[in-house]
């Protein structure tokens, strides 16, 4: 069996609203087509306020190295100071959030 790794680019988001992947928001999308459709149909609110489906990023896991060998580290949010910090073994120190998109979203790698 050959592993390999995978690095292709995966961009993700800093803020995530889950809530059209919920059962509600399903049932809200559903009831939006048939309204639009012509039929008359009534389209159900929102059972909570925006904050309780909107997901905001705190940590990122990053793996460099092969598939069978490597390094892992993370990125985290503090909350209280409101930075992030990057966690790698006995070294942590403060990133730009700018810079995320070039050190987590994978693709080619670029050497200096």
């Amino acid at each position: 069996m050959t592993r390999m790794k995978l690095n292709d680019y995966f961009e993700f988001p800093m803020e995530l609203n889950m809530e059209p992947f919920t059962q509600e928001g399903l049932e809200r999308a559903e009831k939006e087509k048939e309204k639009q459709a012509g039929k008359e149909t009534v389209v159900p609110n929102r059972k909570f306020n925006d904050d309780y489906y909107n997901y905001k990023l705190r940590g990122i896991i990053i793996h460099s190295g092969t598939a069978e060998s490597g390094h892992y580290y993370s990125y985290i949010f503090d909350l209280e100071q409101k930075k992030w910090f990057e966690f790698n073994d006995q070294w942590v120190t403060e990133i730009n959030e700018g810079d995320i998109a070039n050190e987590c979203f994978g693709g080619e790698e670029k050497y200096s």
